[in-house]
């Protein structure tokens, strides 16, 4: 062996060494997986075995049994005499004053050792525990604890198979005296379910039988999609059997009742909700807390409240309008088609009646013509400034001479 192949052998044991006692346990257990960045302690650690023990699976352990159950609620022996570092108020050693779930007591068991409550059994939670032994759920869960509750439901079941073969016996043994009697009793039960048939179906309110009351028709019953064949009538949607449209609105629809799903949709009070939500919808944007939703009752009245003040306006401005134009007694003057006067009957042109129509007269002053204008004030309106004025010159200032000479 020559001096270079020597220095290269010692290097080597040297480096494995170094590998050794950075990847080495305390069971002197080579790990080669582990690189040297990791498991060689840093220099300021005073530290020469590896710092990776708490990474290693230990198999020698020894495991939770199953069986091996967690004793709550156990209590140990009684002492007769108070113990230093005890509870004083109970007196037990596994707990402190503020965490005992005894009654106060007046005087504690440290200074008159009387009723000293024996000690608990805690259950010892080993630093091995993994999650899933903490977290068990089934852990000391006997089944015999419930079997008494299995052998109380094998008794009612017992006792209700004795009760139907008791009744099973009664009525064979009544069919045998009496045949006849059994054909009555065949025959009410036919009738009764041909009366019931309305209340087991159309009644019921099981969700099974609802749907297979949708899916009944009676015979006179036509379908929507067959009442208008043609392909550009109102759609059918075959999952919500529903045809909104009117089949009918490009065709004349006699004989045909239907009108689509919409027509039944907004009838009834349909028309005044909406017109209730308009109201609401139009005053919250005024800036008035209203909504029909969540407060219906206030939305209601509010609505009803504005309808009749619009009424009582409305019959305000038709008196003032009656009271200017002079016409108070119009009501009280009869139509002509509403009464028994005979009329002279001839041409249409020429058909007249005893009494003539009387035109009353505006209390303001007609045909004045002032300011050489050669027709009346308001003839004439301008669209763009709004505005009255006289149609001869187009002018909307009243007290203005007419240009159009």
């Amino acid at each position: 062996m020559n001096l270079d192949e020597r220095d290269d052998s010692v290097t080597e044991e040297i480096g494995r060494d170094d590998i050794r006692g950075a990847n080495t346990t305390s069971d002197d257990a080579l790990n080669p997986h582990i690189p040297q960045f990791i498991a060689k302690a840093p220099w300021y650690i005073n530290q020469q075995e590896s710092s990776l023990e708490h990474q290693r699976l230990r198999a020698d352990e020894a495991k939770i049994d199953l069986d091996s159950g967690i004793k709550k609620g156990v209590l140990g022996v009684v002492h007769v005499k108070y113990r230093k570092g005890a509870c004083t108020n109970c007196g037990s050693m596994t707990h402190q004053a503020r965490d005992c779930l005894e009654r106060p007591r007046k005087v504690g068991a440290k200074w008159n050792n009387l009723d000293i409550c024996p000690d608990e059994i805690i259950p010892e939670i080993r630093k091995t525990t993994n999650l899933d032994e903490k977290r068990d759920r089934w852990r000391g869960f006997r089944p015999e604890d419930y079997k008494p509750i299995i052998e109380q439901f094998e008794a009612v079941e017992e006792l209700a198979r004795q009760k139907r073969a008791k009744k099973v016996e009664e009525s064979l043994s009544n069919n045998k005296n009496n045949p006849e009697d059994k054909n009555e009793e065949l025959d009410e039960k036919d009738e009764l379910k041909l009366g019931d048939f309305d209340e087991t179906t159309f009644g019921a309110s099981s969700d099974k039988t609802r749907t297979n009351v949708r899916n009944l028709r009676i015979r006179e019953d036509t379908a929507k999609y067959l009442r208008n064949l043609d392909l550009n009538s109102a759609f059918y949607d075959p999952k919500s059997r529903s045809m909104r449209e009117d089949p009918f609105h490009k065709s004349s629809n006699i004989g045909n009742t239907y009108r689509g799903d919409n027509a039944i949709r907004n009838s009834g009070e349909v028309s005044k909700i909406l017109l209730m939500e308009a109201f609401a919808y139009n005053k919250h944007k005024q800036g008035e807390s209203i909504h029909l939703q969540a407060l219906p009752t206030r939305s209601e009245m509010l609505y009803k409240s504005s309808i009749l003040n619009k009424d009582n306006d409305n019959l305000k401005k038709l008196e003032e309008i009656s009271r200017k134009y002079e016409r108070n007694n119009q009501s009280s003057i009869s139509k002509l088609e509403l009464t028994e006067r005979p009329t002279t009957v001839g041409d249409l042109s020429s058909m007249n009646t005893k009494t003539t129509k009387k035109f009353v007269s505006s209390i303001y002053v007609e045909d004045e013509y002032i300011s050489n204008h050669t027709q009346v004030w308001g003839s004439y309106y301008d669209l763009e400034a709004k505005k009255w004025g006289f149609r001869c010159c187009k002018q909307t200032c009243r007290f203005s001479k007419c240009t159009n000479i």
